[in-house]
């Protein structure tokens, strides 16, 4: 992708390399005339161009797949329907082999979407079921779901660096292994307040409570999660974000719930978030009251995301002292209450919150 852009003639000699064929030969200076990879800024020209091109375009669906859908020189989209997809994917390849670039490498969970296209220089995976990486998540391109390799995770001693070794090998960008993750996160923090050193032998009693954690972990590899979120000719989308805090750990899920003229409802898990509960010993209602701040900050993130119309979106709380507290003045509140309260008055204030119990 890089080598596709060329770098203005006034900057060229910024990019200057010394050559030669043979030892015997003089060295000679020579400029590159593209983006340099490994160079700071080429991460920014390649993605400022690719959004150029999208910009640039006339179709204004194709447009925004090219602006909104690439990561880098990696798409990641989708259309309702086979003959939507084969649109989507004629018309981005010929609109960025203008410039010059060539997609390859395709993959889709249907078949004809890619042998349809007559296009040699794409490689050809169908009915694979060799784990395929997408941003950093492994997609089962087949059954077009998403699933977590933890086999490969091992723990080489018990210690404090260890441990925070295997937390960070679990990448789940979505939120999608929360209490997995956040059963980890809690032990970590009890070895904090131990304050062992990073290569400290852990003591007998967290090993216990350690291990049963790791050999878990590879159950996860049974995990399967649909990618898709929402129902085939959908007509409404609602969202739904429940909060909930105990004395250890807080955080916040969000739902989406979809509906077609059919009558076929889905319901699915989109994204997560969780946080340990601070070492200072604080009430559950306010704890309560960081995970309903939580909910808001994902809402606020996964709405910036989403392309479609959101009919309505309902917060879930089973704390009605944090229902009550957002019904209040801020200024009437304590200074740890009054701040999270104006935040989340602020980012949703014409917003349902509803009370749900166990």
């Amino acid at each position: 992708m890089y080598r596709q852009i060329v770098v203005h003639p006034d900057d060229r000699p910024l990019q200057q390399i010394v050559w030669r064929n043979d030892p015997s030969e003089p060295m000679k200076a020579y400029q590159l005339n593209t983006v340099t990879y490994g160079t700071a800024s080429a991460p920014y020209l390649a993605t400022r161009c690719l959004k150029q091109i999208g910009m640039d375009c006339k179709d204004d669906k194709i447009s925004e797949i090219i602006i909104h859908d690439f990561y880098v020189d990696d798409l990641l989209t989708g259309g309702d329907s086979i003959q939507d997809a084969l649109d989507i994917h004629n018309k981005v390849s010929s609109e960025l082999a203008t410039a010059g670039m060539n997609l390859r490498k395709w993959k889709s969970n249907e078949p004809r979407v890619i042998l349809n296209n007559n296009n040699s220089s794409l490689d050809l995976n169908i009915g694979s079921t060799e784990p395929c990486k997408t941003l950093g998540l492994s997609w089962q391109v087949e059954s077009d779901e998403l699933y977590f390799l933890t086999s490969e995770i091992v723990l080489n001693n018990f210690t404090k660096r260890g441990l925070l070794s295997v937390i960070s090998q679990i990448f789940d960008p979505l939120g999608l292994l929360i209490p997995c993750i956040i059963s980890m996160k809690i032990l970590m923090q009890k070895l904090w307040l131990l304050k062992l050193t990073w290569d400290e032998q852990l003591p007998s009693e967290i090993i216990k409570l350690w291990l049963p954690i790791v050999e878990n972990l590879s159950f996860l590899n049974n995990l399967r999660i649909p990618r898709s979120v929402i129902c085939n000719q959908y007509i409404n989308v609602d969202l739904h974000i429940f909060s909930d805090a105990s004395q250890v750990a807080y955080g916040a899920c969000l739902y989406v719930r979809s509906s077609n003229n059919k009558n076929n409802v889905m319901v699915r898990l989109l994204s997560a978030k969780s946080r340990v509960a601070p070492i200072r010993p604080t009430t559950i209602p306010r704890l309560e009251l960081c995970a309903a701040l939580v909910g808001v900050r994902l809402y606020e993130k996964v709405i910036s995301s989403l392309r479609i119309q959101v009919r309505s979106v309902i917060f879930w709380s089973d704390s009605t002292i944090v229902l009550g507290w957002l019904k209040m003045l801020p200024n009437k509140l304590q200074p740890f209450v009054r701040n999270r309260v104006a935040e989340i008055l602020e980012k949703i204030r014409f917003i349902y919150w509803a009370i749900c119990s166990h």
